[in-house]
């Protein structure tokens, strides 16, 4: 593991490093943001609370459902 580190450092352009960590920092800032939004949507299906999230989002989503009228 060590000569694959040393590698990277002597190889691998210093700002790349940078940009891949960057990269992966936000991924998981992401990955987080989804986690925790998921949670919350969990949760108010398990209260029985999530009326008033489907009153809200699905009109919007089923207006994207069919945008073409079928005759």
């Amino acid at each position: 593991m060590q000569n694959l580190i040393h590698f990277w450092i002597r190889r691998i352009n210093p700002q790349l490093t940078t940009l891949i960590a960057a990269i992966g920092t936000i991924g998981l800032l992401g990955c987080l943001a989804i986690l925790l939004s998921l949670s919350w949507l969990f949760q108010e299906v398990l209260e029985k609370e999530a009326f008033g999230f489907d009153t809200t989002v699905l009109p919007g989503v089923h207006q994207w459902s069919n945008p073409v009228e079928t005759t």
